[in-house]
């Protein structure tokens, strides 16, 4: 995801500078999604990025120098969580405006189009991946969900949750500025960092399944059969492999249990199943050795025996190929 510009390689330090905004263009598209970029202003356009790029945490440091608007198309497989470093940035996703500052952030939908306007102070930028925050949901909820993931609100960090929340926000701003120098030097540290902002993001922003983590959802109206299914499948995917399996340990029909997903789940048990083995072989690719591991070997392990399917499905899920998680450096 680290992008390179045409003109001249990645800098050690993952910072760029550079005063063509056709080059921030590129760089700001490799490292988020393709968009259109205008300046508004005469002033001199001075680009200044500064990256963090590690497994499951990727956040920038952007700002241009002078006026600038950003439209980007959906990017279907990543949320954007943005707070302004200094100053205000007004951001829209979808319908709903919010103007960002230090002490107000926001989560862009990866369903909706983006716009960023009046851009002249810096922006903290986090590319959360939305299936990274479907596995976070899943584990919190301890089952799935189907229904997409949709932020509401901005989130004031000046007291409640978002206070708490600001907290967290405090490391991955100092991994960027340099003041927090061990998430930038351990690729495991940094894989923490992210999933506990995911899941701290979760808690504290409004969106379609706040109900349900605040233990409103009624999971507890899902009929028993159909939670014997899912908290096996959470504590082993590998026992459920047909449909069969699944209505031995529901111990209902077939017909009953599959109606009984259906409605409550979304999918069938045998698909639900897949999907928490797909998260548990991608979170055995984030804690692998590149030089002792394979994907091929960690697609086994969790019944993955065709590796063109599962690079194939794995990259539709996570926006990624299994090799370049497995091989992902800061």
């Amino acid at each position: 995801m680290t992008p390179r510009s045409a003109s001249r390689p990645a800098p050690a330090d993952g910072r760029w500078h550079s005063r063509d905004p056709a080059e921030a263009r590129h760089i700001l598209s490799a490292v988020y999604a393709p968009h259109d970029l205008t300046v508004r202003d005469k002033g001199p356009f001075a680009f200044d990025f500064q990256l963090l790029d590690a497994a499951q945490l990727t956040a920038g440091f952007s700002t241009f120098g002078t006026d600038v608007a950003i439209e980007v198309p959906p990017p279907a497989t990543f949320y954007c969580l943005c707070v302004a470093a200094e100053g205000t940035i007004l951001t829209r996703s979808g319908r709903r405006t919010t103007t960002v500052s230090a002490t107000t952030a926001a989560v862009l939908n990866p369903h909706e189009s983006w716009c960023f306007a009046d851009w002249r102070d810096t922006l903290l930028s986090v590319r959360i991946g939305r299936a990274d925050l479907e596995d976070d949901l899943a584990a919190l909820l301890g089952r799935r969900v189907e229904r997409p993931i949709v932020f509401g609100d901005a989130l004031d960090l000046r007291g409640g949750p978002g206070r708490e929340f600001g907290q967290i926000l405090q490391n991955v701003q100092g991994a960027l500025s340099g003041s927090n120098r061990i998430v930038r030097q351990s690729p495991v540290i940094a894989a923490r960092l992210g999933a506990l902002l995911r899941s701290a993001m979760l808690m504290a922003f409004p969106h379609n399944h706040s109900d349900a983590l605040a233990g409103e959802g009624a999971f507890a109206q899902v009929p028993r059969g159909v939670r014997r299914v899912i908290d096996a499948v959470e504590h082993d995917p590998m026992q459920l492999r047909t449909a069969t399996d699944a209505a031995r340990i529901a111990h209902l029909s077939l017909r009953a249990l599959e109606s009984g997903f259906e409605r409550h789940v979304g999918i069938s048990p045998t698909a639900y199943a897949r999907q928490v083995r797909m998260a548990r072989a991608r979170q055995d690719l984030l804690d692998a050795d590149p030089e002792a591991d394979t994907v091929s070997a960690i697609a086994l392990r969790w019944g993955f025996g065709h590796a063109g399917r599962f690079a194939t499905t794995y990259r539709e899920r996570y926006g990624e190929s299994p090799s370049r998680t497995l091989r992902r450096e800061t």
